[in-house]
């Protein structure tokens, strides 16, 4: 996007987080709980909530659809969006609203089992956001989030020389991945994904950012798609 069965249970001690320079178990939601942020509250246990209830009505959409959320947790209604399976577009107007606005959390899901791209985390830092969380439809759930606001970070070259490089590598991944000729859609995701979460792990420690990540099936929505053919990857780009 330019930002890109049962209800699956979001909320779980499945989860993994990362935060700062240490691996820990998370419960997300289990209790009331305010972080502070650039100086304003932000009502973390209001957005997990309002996460929840979302999740069943966008996780098995064979599109992107796109909630922002505000910092106290409630649906901003004029930036809920549906785009194509891999984009939800946002005009310079919106984008420059969530940025002024601040700590929002930007919502959206993924028709495959893949974790956030390099796209969804630069936006984390164009647009000034809290969060941002993609739920899929096999009921994974991946978040990004900032624990302190570095008020030089969106202009921080480091940063998205690391998240340049990750696409490029990516890139060549992927071309790996057209040659895998007998291996499902589904096999060649998961090592996508891993790889992914292996790259965003890397770099949500090195940036005092917490990665929660809880893997799902490996299921599509996406029935259109070719799902086992060789050459499933050079059709599209995916996922950003």
């Amino acid at each position: 996007m330019l930002i890109k069965n049962s209800t699956p249970q979001v909320y779980s001690s499945n989860f993994i987080s990362f935060r700062g320079n240490k691996q820990i178990p998370d419960i997300l939601g289990s209790l009331p709980q305010d972080i502070f942020i650039n100086t304003s509250k932000v009502n973390q246990y209001k957005i997990d909530k309002t996460i929840k209830e979302l999740t069943p009505i966008i996780n098995n959409q064979i599109v992107e659809n796109l909630f922002v959320i505000d910092k106290n947790g409630e649906i901003i209604p004029n930036l809920i969006k549906k785009g194509d399976f891999d984009f939800v577009g946002l005009s310079k107007k919106e984008t420059k609203f969530i940025e002024k606005k601040g700590d929002c959390t930007m919502l959206h899901n993924h028709p495959e089992e893949i974790t956030l791209s390099v796209t969804d985390i630069k936006n984390l830092f164009d647009y000034n956001l809290h969060q941002i969380t993609a739920i899929t439809p096999g009921g994974g759930c991946y978040t990004l989030k900032r624990n302190s606001l570095n008020e030089n970070i969106s202009s921080d070259k480091n940063i998205y020389n690391y998240l340049s490089q990750m696409r490029d590598d990516e890139s060549m991944e992927t071309s790996k991945l057209r040659e895998m000729e007998y291996s499902s859609r589904a096999q060649k995701l998961k090592i996508l994904n891993n790889w992914r979460k292996d790259k965003i792990e890397k770099f949500a420690l090195d940036n005092n950012l917490t990665y929660e990540h809880k893997e799902g099936k490996y299921i599509s929505v996406a029935k259109t798609l070719p799902f086992t053919i060789s050459d499933m990857y050079a059709i599209y780009d995916p996922y950003d």
